[in-house]
C-alpha cells in the first residue's frame, strides 16, 4: 500500500500538470477556511485577484485577504497583492502547490512586509499535505485529489 503522503503529493503535483486551477482554488478555499473561518471564497475571475476575502476581522483583530495558485513564484504573489490594492487588508494567505523552503517564505515575508506594507502568511506543499492527512479531510483527497478513500492499515496499528 502506497504512503497516503506520497499518494497526495503526487495527486497535487498532477493537478498542476493538468492544469487544474479551479480545482485547486476550491480545495485551498476549503483548507483555508478552515484556518481562519471569517475568509469567504470569491467568484471565479470577477475576484480582483482576491480568490479569498473577510468581511470582518478574524480573531486576532486582522483582516485577511487570500491568493490561491498552482504558480508558486514571488512574481505571483506579488502580482496578486498588487490586484488586491487599495482593499483593507492585515494579511494576505497565499496557497500554492509548490514545495516552498523556509528559507524561501521568510525572504518573501520581509520583502512583502517592506514593499507591500503588510503581513504574507504562506501555506505551501507541505502544510497543505499535513492538512490534508488529517482523516477530517480525506473527503477532499476524494473530491478533489481524485484518490480513493483513506482505509488504515489495521496492521502497523497492531
Amino acid at each position: 500500500m502506497k504512503d497516503r503522503r506520497l499518494e497526495i503529493k503526487e495527486a497535487l503535483e498532477s493537478m498542476k500538470a493538468a492544469e487544474r486551477a479551479a480545482d485547486f482554488e476550491d480545495l485551498a478555499g476549503h483548507i483555508a477556511k478552515r484556518r481562519w473561518p471569517e475568509l469567504v471564497i470569491t467568484e471565479r475571475k470577477k475576484d480582483g485577484a482576491e480568490d479569498l476575502t473577510a468581511f470582518s476581522p478574524g480573531k486576532d483583530g486582522k483582516t485577511r485577504r487570500g491568493a490561491i495558485s498552482l504558480t508558486g513564484t514571488w512574481a505571483k504573489v506579488q502580482a496578486d497583492a498588487h490586484g488586491q490594492r487599495g482593499l483593507r487588508t492585515d494579511v494576505l494567505v497565499f496557497i500554492t502547490s509548490e514545495p516552498l523552503t523556509n528559507k524561501v517564505v521568510r525572504k518573501w515575508r520581509e520583502e512583502f512586509k517592506q514593499k507591500i506594507g503588510h503581513e504574507l502568511e504562506v501555506l505551501g506543499q507541505a502544510e497543505l499535505i499535513n492538512e490534508l492527512e488529517k482523516p477530517e479531510n480525506d473527503w477532499l483527497c476524494v473530491r478533489y485529489l481524485r484518490l480513493e478513500p483513506h482505509q488504515p492499515d489495521l496492521k502497523r496499528l497492531q
